[in-house]
């Protein structure tokens, strides 16, 4: 411009020919293109970020994700997700507030930004879940040293509207190399090391094993096995006797329910916690209290 500001313009040149068809001329019309880039701008913000935290959102996360497995293949390197979610974080909804939550996931991004490189990714994946890529590790201490980081410095308690409050997460934790599957198979993985950390007791990690994937496969065939039986009426209640100490009597019997699948028992200590997780305990109950 005239004032020596630098804007965006689109411009295009067409020539001038004389009478022996020569070029004599050049003309350029250009147009000031600044709406239509900060337009640009502006979507592409809205596509890939977080507009509460800033930070990525889940598409442009498994963007960089897969970009991560391919390069793992091409160049042999190293690399890690980090899956996370903030321990109890809906009961902390639910006392303070939505607008105390916000406050408390924009701390937290910028917290877990905080203790990455510059050629890492961190991203918000879900309502209070957070992933990292850790690109290229050069040493089998980096991935222990972040996690170390992260869960020492979420030990450290968050001020919010004068109210000090402390909020542990749980991380599940997947390293790749030229091996790897594609990225919604690493997310997957990610999200069952997570949902181990937090069965054994939250603010913890726990790194992924194909231990992992079939017990989880092994529980949601279940959990889809248990619910044909509860509405085929498929499963059996036995009674257990409970005697009447002083007068050595029988005095009340105890319901019991069990489950023959396929020819095996399946041990209530496994289909009752997956009846629970999966709210099929109150069908569950109203078949035992009908038979």
């Amino acid at each position: 411009k005239k004032s020596g500001d630098i804007f965006p313009g689109w411009l295009s040149i067409n020539s001038i020919c004389d009478e022996n068809n020569d070029i004599s001329h050049y003309v350029a019309f250009f147009f000031d293109i600044t709406k239509q880039k900060e337009s640009e701008a502006q979507i592409f913000k809205q596509a890939n970020f977080d507009l509460l935290t800033g930070i990525e959102n889940r598409f442009a996360f498994l963007e960089k994700l897969s970009h991560a497995v391919y390069s793992a293949k091409l160049n042999k390197i190293k690399s890690a997700l980090l899956y996370m979610d903030l321990d109890l974080f809906k009961e902390i909804n639910d006392i303070y507030g939505h607008a105390f939550g916000d406050e408390l996931l924009i701390q937290t991004s910028t917290r877990l930004k905080s203790y990455i490189k510059g050629t890492d990714v961190v991203a918000r994946i879900s309502g209070d879940g957070f992933a990292i890529l850790l690109n290229n590790i050069d040493s089998d201490g980096v991935v222990p040293y972040i996690i170390t980081r992260i869960l020492v410095g979420f030990s450290k308690p968050f001020t919010i509207n004068n109210t000090l409050l402390d909020c542990s997460l749980s991380m599940g934790v997947v390293t790749f190399s030229n091996d790897a599957d594609d990225a919604g198979e690493l997310m997957k993985k990610g999200e069952t090391a997570m949902y181990h950390a937090k069965d054994n007791g939250r603010n913890s990690y726990s790194f992924f094993t194909q231990k992992m994937h079939n017990d989880a496969h092994h529980r949601l065939n279940l959990k889809n096995e248990l619910s044909i039986a509860i509405k085929e009426r498929n499963l059996s209640v036995v009674y257990q006797p409970i005697i009447c100490v002083s007068t050595e009597r029988i005095c009340k019997f105890e319901a019991l329910v069990r489950w023959k699948h396929k020819g095996e028992w399946i041990s209530p200590a496994e289909f009752i916690p997956i009846a629970e997780e999966y709210f099929l305990i109150v069908a569950l109950g109203e078949f035992v209290l009908s038979e």
